[in-house]
């Protein structure tokens, strides 16, 4: 059974306006939908639980912010040339990565190779160039804040998804501060 944590960036208005942009200059790319925007924190193979991935996962998580672009892409695959915006990782999200893939190792979890620390390399993708096609090029960065955590796992022939937020504990501690 395959398991991948990300951050959820599913229609954030940043992301998807800079696809809009790149969608009117770049219409031979095949486009990923705004609402499954995310960066990869981990995926592995040969899960066997849920219950044991869920009780490893944090219990909330605070908003994160970091910065995105350019835009830059992977190695061609079958079904083209990923497209992605870079993600610079602040130490907050790195960390957060890191201590995610040396939880799931330690657990046995079979790791994909490009979700071991040295590895990996935060993005979002936004889509597929089709063979023979220019590659999108946009140069500004950008700042987004994640605030959801996703974990889906694979079972039998569907997902089951558990969704990690920020605690009501710390939402009510900061609106306190600010008042």
């Amino acid at each position: 059974q395959e398991c991948c944590v990300m951050l959820s960036l599913g229609n954030n208005p940043v992301i998807s306006a800079i696809q809009s942009i790149l969608k009117e200059q770049y219409p031979a790319v095949a486009w990923s939908d705004p609402a499954t925007f995310h960066v990869t924190l981990v995926y592995a193979s040969r899960v066997t639980d849920l219950g044991i991935v869920r009780d490893v996962l944090p219990k909330s998580i605070n908003p994160v912010t970091f910065e995105v672009g350019p835009v830059r892409c992977f190695e061609e695959k079958a079904d083209g040339i990923p497209v992605y915006l870079a993600v610079t990782a602040p130490d907050t999200l790195a960390a957060m990565q890191f201590s995610l893939a040396a939880t799931f190792k330690t657990l046995g979890f079979e790791l994909s190779e490009y979700s071991a620390p040295e590895c990996w390399v935060p993005h979002v993708t936004l889509g597929y160039v089709k063979q023979g096609y220019p590659v999108p090029i946009y140069d500004d960065r950008a700042q987004v804040t994640a605030d959801k955590m996703e974990c889906s796992i694979e079972v039998g022939e569907r997902y089951e998804t558990v969704y990690i937020t920020r605690s009501k504990e710390s939402q009510a501690a900061q609106l306190r501060e600010l008042s």
